[in-house]
């Protein structure tokens, strides 16, 4: 009890911001989204690697049935904890919630204790303020539900100690420089995307702070940061650069993001609903919420109200951040021309990689939250903690509480059998040439002869996650070429007799073996290469390392 009565009012509120986020899936069927037969796929594909003895699943069986190089693009260490749920038995549905629900409380927890550090808080009820308006914003609770963006609702959730660990790696205590690392660490191992454009903004915090970091001489301390991220991450970096620069994805063909900006009108709107889909300018019917709300809107009149004592260091930070916030909703707004991109076509790939503009509402949001809290700040010295507390706990709930009923009211459902089921491909880390999804489909599961009539016939064969085995005969002896059910990426190898064969990319994308013309087993499988296992080999050696120290750390500081 004596617990209770001195964090009453963080108990409170944690579980007011959890109950609220997760009340669409207090029930017992899933609701539909943009991508969530995506991730499902990608969690049900990952647990079936698991209990095939693959650990790193670079090539997802699950998805399209042909296997897909989502483990290889697409960051997937925090699917470990739903795939480990679904191998305890529980149902893939099930899975996915619970891992939303401890998502929903990662992220509340981080953002309290980073925006606790970044302001150097003293009042707790502040921060847990911090994390309830970043936990419930309109833009993240959309991303979870309506888009099921999985692994940009991961990146969301550690943005905050992305955020101070730059702020201690540039600005701040030297000896917490690695904070930072964790923070890089954990955004890239979320989402390629948030990390991208969490580059762009660290860069631009390093260049505004370059006066403090070279007079403090923190440039060894940031290149160690640096270093230690790239050894932590070398088990993902190195497949994945190997994939980006040796294949032609449909990543790298997705057109300009110009169309996708949103009007002011939508920019600050609460009244929004969980249905539609992005629709480029023109119009503004059917079109899915791309909005931060209208909290978003009183925070940033709020600021300019109570900006009163200008020698305060909170506004000094606050000053900067609020001009960062302006310029990031310009930027994702009509206002901004992003149509110039089109006469520099690098820039614009480059650009365009994010897709839609929206996705810069993420950043955006993660500085409102600080101005917010330099606002609760400001009102404490002059209004009691409980009105405080209340005040701000309804402008919150208030700015999300039309969409979430509007969510507890989607009429387009996943039933646990149906979910079970669910899989599919967003098509990304096909080949540009070969990438339509529905030729693959057709095929089926069957391998196929050219030329057809040949003399050759195909045992029946054995196919588990990436690898397959069958047996063939040859009655004249002729080279024959086979296409099999597993999609082409570059990496795999094929033997027959334990000899290698020649493999190509075949018709609709799939491997094509060549010149098959003995009798005997044809072996193929996705094999680690000696790169990646050097790679993995790093990353596992440093983790070791920083356990180490860490403990050793722990043990001198007891023992004095």
């Amino acid at each position: 009890m004596e617990f209770f009565r001195k964090n009453r009012n963080i108990i409170i509120i944690s579980i007011f911001v959890l109950f609220v986020a997760y009340m669409p899936f207090m029930n017992n069927f899933l609701l539909w989204g943009h991508d969530v037969e995506f991730h499902l796929g990608r969690i049900e594909g990952l647990a079936v690697s698991l209990s095939n003895g693959d650990f790193f699943a670079r090539i997802n069986p699950v998805d399209s049935g042909y296997g897909y190089a989502s483990g290889i693009m697409y960051p997937q260490l925090f699917l470990y904890i739903p795939a480990v749920l679904r191998l305890l038995g529980f149902s893939l549905m099930d899975a996915y919630k619970i891992f939303i629900f401890l998502i929903n409380a990662a992220t509340l927890a981080i953002a309290c204790l980073s925006f606790k550090n970044i302001l150097h808080l003293t009042e707790n009820y502040i921060a847990m303020l911090a994390g309830a308006f970043y936990v419930l914003g309109l833009y993240r609770l959309s991303s979870v539900y309506l888009r099921a963006a999985l692994g940009e609702v991961l990146g969301i959730a550690f943005l905050p100690l992305l955020l101070w660990g730059m702020y201690e790696l540039f600005a701040g205590e030297e000896k917490k420089w690695w904070v930072a690392v964790i923070g890089w660490t954990c955004v890239l191992q979320s989402h390629i995307l948030t990390t991208e454009m969490a580059l762009v903004f660290s860069i631009l915090f390093f260049f505004v702070e370059i006066k403090r970091i070279c007079c403090e001489k923190r440039i060894l301390l940031i290149v160690k940061a640096i270093v230690l991220t790239a050894l932590l991450n070398a088990f993902f970096i190195i497949p994945f650069i190997h994939y980006f620069v040796s294949c032609d994805f449909q990543l790298f063909h997705t057109g300009g993001i110009a169309m996708t900006a949103v009007y002011l009108s939508q920019m600050f709107s609460s009244v929004v609903t969980n249905r539609g889909i992005n629709i480029d300018l023109g119009t503004t019917a059917g079109e899915m919420p791309v909005s931060i709300g209208t909290i978003s809107l009183i925070t940033l009149f709020g600021y300019v109200i109570l900006r009163v004592d200008t020698a305060n260091k909170l506004y000094r930070i606050g000053d900067r951040v609020f001009l960062l916030v302006i310029l990031i909703l310009w930027a994702v707004s009509d206002l901004c021309p992003w149509g110039v991109l089109w006469r520099f076509p690098y820039l614009n790939r480059l650009v365009s990689s994010i897709q839609f503009l929206f996705r810069l509402f993420s950043i955006a949001y993660l500085f409102l939250t600080i101005i917010f809290v330099i606002i609760l700040c400001t009102l404490k010295d002059y209004v009691k903690k409980p009105i405080i507390i209340l005040v701000a706990l309804i402008l919150i709930w208030g700015n999300c509480w039309y969409y979430i009923e509007s969510t507890v009211q989607t009429e387009r459902v996943m039933s646990e059998e149906v979910t079970g089921r669910s899989a599919s491909v967003d098509g990304l880390y096909l080949y540009n040439d070969f990438p339509d999804l529905e030729n693959l489909y057709d095929r089926g599961e069957k391998i196929e002869l050219i030329p057809a009539d040949s003399g050759i016939s195909i045992g029946e064969y054995r196919k588990q996650g990436s690898e397959m085995s069958f047996e063939v005969s040859n009655s004249d002896g002729s080279a024959v070429d086979l296409e099999i059910p597993l999609y082409y990426y570059p990496t795999y190898r094929a033997q027959l007799n334990n000899e290698d064969l020649e493999i190509e990319q075949g018709t609709d994308g799939v491997i094509r073996l060549k010149n098959v013309s003995r009798n005997g087993t044809v072996k193929v499988w996705f094999p680690e290469q000696p790169l990646w296992l050097v790679a993995d080999i790093i990353s596992l050696c440093t983790i070791l390392i920083c356990i180490m120290i860490v403990v050793r750390n722990m043990w001198i500081k007891r023992t004095l």
